[in-house]
């Protein structure tokens, strides 16, 4: 645990305050511990015992759909992505993709989602491509980030002509 004071004296007579905030590293075994904390002054010194309980901060999981999305040229389509938090997570979420072809955007429905608890949320991703959006498959990047985490899911894009062909 690395302790830090938002201030490391207080004025006499003692009318302040100072906010001891403690943080743990990624690495610190789970658990709780048990911490002495001493002030002094005026010739004078006191201790307090604290108990701290060190547990993960959770995550989520974040999947898009297993065939990816389809569009044809000029239209749009929606797909849905899912988040679900776990080990105590909770933090709003926001959504972006890249690596789209020209002429195609990828918007949510609204700039951020909160999750929290252990319910899945489904978030909609809709696709827009331009009547000019080149034919093809593409691999676009879908990142979700939220309470000091990111992740990022390839999802399969597939372009379709919007002109019909006869056979």
């Amino acid at each position: 645990l690395t302790p830090t004071l938002s201030s490391a004296t207080v004025a006499a007579p003692g009318a302040g305050q100072s906010v001891l905030t403690l943080a743990a590293s990624q690495t610190m075994a789970l658990g709780t511990y048990s911490l002495t904390v001493t002030a002094t002054g005026g010739g004078l010194t006191t201790t307090s015992k604290l108990s701290v309980t060190v547990q993960t901060a959770g995550t989520f999981s974040f999947v898009v759909p297993d065939g990816g999305a389809s569009v044809s040229q000029g239209y749009t389509t929606a797909v849905n992505l899912t988040l679900t938090p776990s080990g105590g997570f909770s933090a709003p979420m926001s959504i972006t993709a890249s690596n789209l072809p020209a002429g195609s955007t990828a918007t949510t429905s609204t700039a951020s989602t909160t999750v929290s608890g252990t319910v899945a949320v489904t978030i909609p991703l809709t696709i827009a491509a331009a009547k000019t959006t080149p034919v093809g498959t593409y691999q676009v990047l879908v990142v979700t980030s939220g309470g000091g985490q990111t992740k990022t899911v390839t999802m399969q894009l597939t372009v379709k002509s919007a002109t019909p062909t006869l056979t």
